[in-house]
């Protein structure tokens, strides 16, 4: 822009966002450039960068930041020197978090698709991506560990310790956060951090605390915490650490309530893990842990039949017995051997399956659904009526008339000459008058009784 740095110290780093914010609500492109410009030259003169980046978070620059980034998304030169100023900020704790908080990690995503062949941004931000995590997710652990510590209060004992603090610090109002709003934070953290593996076993762990809390049973269908989990073991399937967790976290969870226990089936994870069960052969605590997990599902009707589907779950099953079998079988003559604890329990609820389903999948017949009857108009109702009422014997309709029986037609005479027969009407008819005129016809005529 060619200002100068008496220019540029002048103008405070407040007034410049605040004129940032008007040029958005003007889409004055050129003036927004130049004040971006002018922002970032102030930060590389500066030789205070935790000035900048505290009097940058202060005067709500990230939501600016990113409220122009949503909006001029397609602007190459505009996302270039939002880039440079953010690149200047990334070492700062406070800024990344709230970049993090805000929704920046994905609009960063969208601009790496955008510019994917762009020699500066392609390279840019993916590193800046993995510098803002790498900050923020040190913050993200210690807040989830702080969580995880009043998460092992259910509602009671909290008003317990509000009591308790009311007493000792006089304050009128020390009312704690709810578990349900401690719980929603741990998975907004989740979602945030949803590739740092570190991130989601701290998250993973508090949520095994929560799940031991008085309040989990009445408190899990009131959030998203079930999909978060499964979002994160489809990302990480054969990370040993978040396996072990989900799936600990899962065995409690579903002997809450069948509700629960259904709404985790139905994220299809049961094939998902029955699939890569072998894959952790090392670590027989997995395997354990999976199989405590497919057991917690056959405890109810639904959940069961679910299983009993599922193709890769009972031929894992099947597999299992079999090497049990085996096993019994090698070991029976071993003094050695023959005592020794196995290092997979095959539960007893998976083994009364195959008995009772002799190891065999369900498979449901197709069941002819019956669709609802369409809903008629009035006229098309009072047609329906009309049609309804069967014809009288006699008349054209009839299935003897149509089909030609014998008897009723003359045999001289063919069909087409039957019908357009005019007959005359009778001789008695002519006499048949209603009213005084014709009883004074009758009286004038003196017609005679046949």
């Amino acid at each position: 822009m060619g200002n100068s740095n008496n220019k540029i110290s002048d103008l405070p780093t407040q007034a410049i966002i605040r004129r940032m914010d008007e040029c958005l609500l003007t889409s004055d492109r050129d003036a927004l450039i130049g004040y971006l410009d002018m922002l970032d030259s102030k930060f590389q003169v500066s030789y205070t960068p935790e000035k900048n980046a505290k009097d940058f978070k202060e005067s709500s620059g990230v939501q600016v930041i990113l409220k122009i980034m949503r909006k001029m998304l397609n602007e190459e030169l505009v996302f270039r020197s939002i880039m440079e100023i953010l690149g200047q900020l990334r070492n700062d704790v406070s800024v990344s978090t709230a970049i993090i908080q805000y929704g920046g990690i994905d609009l960063l995503h969208r601009a790496l698709v955008q510019y994917d062949k762009h020699d500066y941004l392609s390279a840019f931000i993916p590193e800046y991506l993995k510098t803002i995590l790498a900050v923020g997710s040190k913050v993200a652990i210690l807040e989830i560990r702080k969580e995880s510590t009043y998460l092992r209060l259910c509602k009671k004992c909290q008003e317990v310790v509000e009591r308790e603090l009311m007493l000792e610090t006089g304050a009128i109002d020390t009312k704690l956060p709810k578990p349900i709003d401690r719980i929603n934070r741990i998975i907004m953290f989740m979602k945030n951090y949803m590739t740092r593996d570190d991130v989601q076993c701290a998250a993973l762990d508090c949520i095994i605390t929560f799940c031991k809390n008085a309040d989990a049973k009445s408190g899990i269908l009131e959030t998203k915490l079930i999909t978060t989990m499964c979002s994160t073991l489809i990302n990480f399937p054969l990370n040993y650490e978040i396996v072990w967790r989900v799936c600990m976290a899962f065995s409690i969870m579903a002997t809450f309530q069948d509700e629960i226990a259904n709404d985790i089936a139905n994220n299809e994870i049961h094939d998902l893990l029955a699939k890569n069960y072998y894959e952790f052969k090392d670590e027989p605590r997995i395997q354990q842990q999976i199989l405590w997990m497919l057991k917690s599902f056959l405890l109810y009707f639904k959940t069961k039949k679910k299983i009993q589907r599922s193709e890769t779950c009972m031929k894992l099953f099947n597999n299992l017995m079999d090497a049990r079998s085996e096993l019994m079988r090698k070991t029976a003559f071993s003094t050695q051997e023959k005592f020794k604890p196995y290092e997979v329990v095959v539960p007893l609820e998976i083994r009364l399956l195959l008995r009772e389903t002799k190891g065999k999948v369900l498979i449901e017949h197709d069941v002819e659904i019956i669709e609802k009857p369409k809903e008629l108009t009035s006229q098309e109702r009072r047609r329906e009526k009309i049609l309804e009422n069967k014809p009288l014997y006699g008349t054209l309709a009839t299935r003897h008339f149509k089909k030609g029986e014998t008897g009723l037609l003359d045999s001289n005479a063919t069909r087409h000459e039957e019908l357009m027969q005019v007959k005359k009407p009778p001789e008695w008819e002519k006499y048949l008058q209603y009213g005084e005129n014709g009883r004074k016809k009758r009286k004038m005529n003196k017609v005679k009784p046949i």
